[in-house]
């Protein structure tokens, strides 16, 4: 018995959800992916040495 009031609690839960998840009528939902942005090249780090005195 109490696995079925278990089972029916869960059921109305996912269900609420279910309904309160849609959206109103005449409303519309975009999705749109962006492409990165190019990276700026990399600095190049130079050493010069000299010679010891």
């Amino acid at each position: 018995m109490a696995a079925f009031v278990l089972f029916a609690f869960a059921l109305g839960l996912a269900l609420g959800q279910a309904l309160g998840d849609n959206p109103e009528p005449g409303q519309r939902t975009d999705v749109r992916t962006l492409k990165p942005l190019p990276l700026p090249p990399e600095r190049e780090t130079v050493t010069v040495t000299t010679p010891a005195r």
